[in-house]
């Protein structure tokens, strides 16, 4: 009876080791991706992973321009959300669609509250519209879906300004990310990426 009661001790004490040793086994697992993820940031940012914004900067630079970017407390990565953390109207919110052209992709910014009128657009381009999903917006513009402007793109892209764009003095487009914008004529903005004027929204 003694050796069972034993035997049951050294069981039920064998039992409290695993599990104290698979809890600290987490601790160690979740620590171990918190860092991992922590450092694999750094990492990324090092290579220029997240130098989206940098190149927007660098562009205006070039361009004889001061840094005019504005940072967002809070992400921005839809008109209405950029609109409220700007304090403006949907509409003076410059969006950049990125789309598919044949053999080549291309840019269109319109007014925030405009949308792509597909008749006007075949007209145009003679194809139907065709959008950039998200992983070719990221490879082909260099900045993020959220972020994507006209200005600091990893590759030559035509860009075209919607028309809607003329109805304001100044708009505001993204800056590379969802977290920074920027506000600019119109006029200016066809100056420096030498985009042509279409009418292709409704």
């Amino acid at each position: 009876m003694e050796k069972a009661q034993s035997l049951l001790s050294l069981f039920l004490c064998q039992k409290h080791m695993l599990h104290n040793c698979f809890s600290l086994l987490t601790i160690f697992n979740k620590s171990f991706i918190i860092a991992f993820k922590s450092n694999l940031l750094k990492e990324l940012k090092k290579e220029g992973f997240f130098m989206s914004v940098e190149s927007v900067k660098k562009f205006f630079i070039e361009n004889g321009l001061e840094n005019t970017i504005i940072k967002l407390e809070e992400g921005s990565a839809t008109v209405d959300l950029a609109a409220k953390a700007l304090g403006v109207e949907p509409a003076l919110i410059a969006k950049t669609l990125s789309f598919r052209l044949k053999d080549r992709a291309i840019l269109i910014v319109t007014k925030g509250d405009a949308r792509v009128d597909n008749r006007k657009y075949k007209d145009f381009f003679n194809t139907k519209a065709k959008m950039l999903d998200h992983d070719e917006v990221a490879e082909i513009t260099g900045h993020p879906v959220g972020g994507v402007c006209p200005f600091g793109l990893l590759t030559p892209i035509e860009v075209y300004l919607d028309v809607s764009l003329k109805n304001f003095e100044y708009v505001y487009p993204a800056a590379g990310s969802a977290f920074t914008a920027l506000k600019i004529k119109p006029l200016k903005m066809q100056e420096l990426t030498h985009a042509i004027f279409i009418d292709v929204c409704k």
